[in-house]
């Protein structure tokens, strides 16, 4: 016969609580998984072996690359940006005239590694922020401030507004429509490019050159533009981009002499 449990204690069955074990178990692992494929590994190694040299106006620059890394960043001085990406070389023509530094970082699927060691350079004469549009018309534009460019042209920044970006207020318009703007010159002629933020920028100041001049519209070797007589002056847009204005000037001339400026300009790489 069975002997009769002792009063008071019921006997929990072995299988039930086993089951509860196990599912525990399996519960915990599959949070750990969740969490690790959530974190993802560790962040990458700090990127070493920076090297720089300064060429003109530009900084070239070459580093190691970092095992599982899939982009960098290249920083100047105290925290511009001047590449981000998956190679290992990168040039900034932005850099001014002066000692730079530079640093790394590198990235793992959005993991951070620290920032690599600093290095140093001098650009002994550079455009700064000029220099994406002087780099855009290396036969046209000098690629630094001391050299001349086509037809022994000087160039130095231009801040003046444009019409369309003038108004009563502190700001203007209110309406930034210049990238980057420069005015070159020699004994005969003025060349002013200008990089424009978008097609409605170019668009705009076309618009009120047509609506505040008498403007004569040409077509010349690489696209479209007025002519205005009375200024001595020439207006230029590009067939192949809608973000570039060259304005012409000359002392002297008309329609036929603004022409074979446009004509004769380098801007074709």
């Amino acid at each position: 016969m069975n002997e009769p449990s002792a009063p008071g204690r019921a006997r929990t069955p072995a299988r039930p609580v086993l089951i509860i074990a196990a599912v525990a178990v399996l519960v915990l692992l599959a949070s750990l998984f969740a969490v690790r494929a959530m974190l993802g590994g560790s962040a990458p190694d700090a990127p070493g072996g920076l090297s720089l040299s300064a060429d003109g106006g530009e900084v070239k620059a070459v580093w190691n690359g970092v095992s599982g890394a899939d982009e960098y960043l290249l920083i100047r001085d105290d925290g511009v940006v001047v590449y981000s990406g998956p190679d290992t070389t990168a040039v900034d023509r932005t850099a001014g005239t002066g000692d730079h530094r530079y640093r790394l970082r590198a990235a793992d699927s959005g993991r951070w590694s620290a920032d690599g060691a600093e290095s140093k350079v001098t650009v002994v004469s550079g455009w700064g922020e000029l220099g994406p549009l002087a780099a855009q018309f290396p036969r046209l534009l000098p690629q630094t401030p001391e050299a001349t460019g086509w037809q022994d042209l000087t160039c130095r920044s231009m801040v003046r507004a444009m019409p369309a970006e003038r108004g009563p207020s502190n700001t203007g318009s209110g309406r930034a429509l210049v990238k980057s703007r420069m005015h070159c010159f020699n004994s005969e002629m003025v060349i002013q490019p200008a990089w424009m933020t978008s097609k409605d920028a170019t668009d705009q100041v076309f618009t009120d050159i047509s609506k505040n001049a008498s403007p004569e519209s040409i077509v010349w070797r690489h696209g479209t533009g007025y002519v205005v007589e009375s200024e001595h002056a020439a207006y230029l847009r590009l067939a192949d981009r809608d973000d570039v204005v060259f304005t012409v000037l000359l002392d002297r001339g008309g329609r036929r002499e603004l022409l074979d400026v446009a004509n004769r300009l380098p801007i074709d790489e």
